[in-house]
């Protein structure tokens, strides 16, 4: 697998996970299962100035770099290139699916993601 081909697939990966859809194997462009129970309340949260939080992502548009802020920066890099999972939260059940146990329910409920089969995974 040639650069190009790699970052395809990073690039599909990263698309597939904002739409919660599958990126490879058999179930590809199938949404994520996600298991839970639905929770009442208000599903958009204003948690400060120009900061807000929905469905488990927040955006914080207050935050400014300066140009001289170099500190600032790699902080703001290290932050956005970080891997988007965490492996301790990682498991395989029965069925040989991939489990992914959220650190907090989302809005609707969700705690724990469910991923398509490890072998069909590492196949592509």
């Amino acid at each position: 697998m040639g650069i190009e081909d790699e970052l395809l697939s990073v690039d599909a990966a990263s698309r597939a996970s904002v739409v919660q859809t599958i990126a490879f194997g058999e179930r590809r462009g199938q949404r994520v299962r996600c298991i839970g129970f639905p929770r009442q309340g208000e599903l958009l949260k204003f948690k400060g100035p120009q900061c807000v939080a929905r469905s488990g992502f927040s955006l914080h548009a207050a935050r400014q770099i300066h140009r001289e802020d170099r500190q600032g920066l790699s902080q703001l890099i290290n932050y956005m290139a970080r891997l988007p999972i965490a492996d301790e939260r990682l498991t395989t059940n029965a069925a040989s699916d991939i489990d992914y146990r959220l650190r907090q329910p989302w809005a609707d409920g969700t705690v724990l993601l469910m991923e398509c089969p490890v072998d069909r995974v590492m196949e592509n």
